[in-house]
């Protein structure tokens, strides 16, 4: 577990393989992912790990950038990875506008 200005977070990461997870290894395989979070090194390190895993993200700094991209973007984000609490709009703030 890592501590980032006050907040943890806990990065789990295996590879996605037959051995591991069966016929289900390939779900994230050209996944559009989404990560909003206003740390840096937490939009990286998902991208990092997502990208390797053959999955496409964008990563943006707080709520109001990720609402923008998910509101005109043509093709919509398969996952959205949200930090809960972050300045201006939260993570909460944003799921309850993507559900109405």
């Amino acid at each position: 577990m890592k501590e980032f200005n006050g907040s943890r977070t806990t990065v789990h990461s295996k590879r996605l393989t037959p051995e591991r997870y069966g016929e289900n290894h390939h779900m994230l395989k050209d996944a559009n992912i989404l990560v909003i979070d206003d740390e840096a090194v937490i939009r990286d390190g998902c991208s990092r790990i997502l990208t390797k895993e053959g999955c496409r993200v964008k990563g943006v700094e707080n709520g109001e950038a990720g609402l923008d991209l998910i509101i005109n973007r043509e093709e919509p984000f398969d996952i959205l990875l949200l930090d809960l609490m972050m300045p201006g709009i939260s993570g909460m703030e944003v799921l309850d506008a993507v559900h109405s």
